[in-house]
């Protein structure tokens, strides 16, 4: 969209669920850019430095900050100065953020390895580095490097927060100027402070399985929807979860089977569904015969039928994926359910002895229904307290 960009345009430009720009038609290169929690004025502007062509990007400021028609005077100041540069004058200081930088240092990064890898870590910056949108990189200390390391460990678990100082580490490596002040060591001292166990602290807090389930409802597809039901609900591995076939599932039975090599190297698995994961299997299959009438699996991939599809969401990271299953194996531990079921459904080596042979399908299926009623309580925050034996 092209528009002159005025106080009354970025009032009444509001986010809707997705980040968007506008376009100055006066200005070449200046826009507003809208996201969830704020409205930016900034700039690109495309030069040519050293025979090779690049665009640089600059955040001015804020709304909040100032109106838009000092952003304007600012805009063509910047630009002007990023162009043609006085010879006798310094270029006018502009803000360079740490999540533009960084965009930049992962292209770089990642300029002969493989795509895919290249906008994880880009989506990773927009997402872990929000906060420093309107920060100058020579304002970023350590204290503010582990604020924001630790808001995300409280928020989305620590293995998100160990991604991000992964990330973090790898751009501090870098040699360029006007770094941010962040101690390297510091930051590796954090993913191994206390010699925490990531996989074991990954998952999602019981008191927060409310608003996970208010956000899942709220995504656009209801198939997906039913897709992270059924994960939470289940506790399958996510490779095994997404490669499940529709003609697999034995509702008249009450179990999906397994063939050899899907769950278990050694065996075949008849894997137990509750009344709510039944719920789940059915609908998503319904959707998926009537979307993809050729497809075989029953979370369909949207842009290729015949592949597995990816059971992450973009705007949801650290809260879908195998954080489910490990969140499924907590419940469980908390309910007490005897280490039999998860070896014998879920083919999870226990450290102790098993009590006795194999569990009969009655008893994992009374196991199951047990574990689900559970999550329901979780999910819409009611207190469970006196579950059944």
């Amino acid at each position: 969209m092209e528009t002159k960009i005025t106080d009354k345009l970025v009032a009444s430009s509001e986010w809707k669920g997705s980040d968007f720009i506008i376009r100055d038609i006066e200005i070449r290169g200046f826009f507003l850019s809208v996201s969830e929690s704020r409205k930016s004025f900034k700039i690109q502007v495309d030069i040519t430095k050293d025979g090779r062509r690049h665009s640089v990007r600059r955040t001015l400021g804020t709304h909040a900050e100032f109106s838009a028609d000092t952003a304007r005077e600012k805009a063509l100041r910047t630009i002007q100065s990023i162009k043609q540069p006085l010879p006798d004058e310094e270029p006018e200081p502009c803000v360079v953020s740490f999540p533009e930088w960084a965009k930049e240092a992962i292209r770089e990064i990642h300029k002969n390895s493989n795509r895919s890898d290249r906008n994880l870590n880009l989506r990773r910056a927009k997402h872990y580095f929000e906060p420093w949108e309107n920060k100058e990189m020579v304002q970023i200390d350590t204290d503010d490097a582990l604020q924001v390391l630790n808001d995300i460990k409280d928020r989305e678990g620590a293995s998100s927060a160990k991604i991000c100082a992964r990330l973090m580490a790898k751009l501090l490596e870098l040699d360029v100027d006007n770094s941010p002040n962040i101690e390297p060591a510091r930051i590796v001292d954090f993913i191994g402070l206390q010699r925490h166990d990531f996989c074991k602290e990954n998952i999602i807090p019981h008191s927060q399985l409310p608003q996970w389930r208010v956000d899942i409802e709220n995504l656009h597809s209801v198939h997906r929807q039913k897709m992270h039901f059924f994960h939470l609900y289940s506790g399958l591995k996510p490779s095994a979860m997404v490669r499940i076939h529709r003609d697999w599932v034995c509702s008249e039975e009450s179990i999906i089977r397994f063939p050899l090599g899907a769950i278990a190297d050694d065996r075949s698995i008849e894997y137990p569904l509750s009344t709510q994961l039944e719920r789940f299997a059915s609908e998503a299959c319904e959707i998926s015969t009537l979307l993809y009438p050729n497809g075989k699996y029953l979370f369909s991939n949207s842009q290729n039928s015949a592949r597995p599809v990816i059971c992450r969401e973009k705007k949801m990271m650290g809260r879908t994926g195998h954080v489910l299953r490990n969140t499924y194996l907590s419940i469980v531990k908390d309910l007490g359910i005897p280490d039999d079921f998860l070896q014998e459904n879920l083919n999870i080596r226990s450290e102790h002895k098993l009590t006795g042979g194999a569990l009969s399908r009655h008893d994992s299926l009374r196991y199951q229904n047990l574990i689900s009623q559970k999550i329901d309580g979780l999910l819409h925050g009611a207190n469970w307290e006196n579950c059944p034996e």
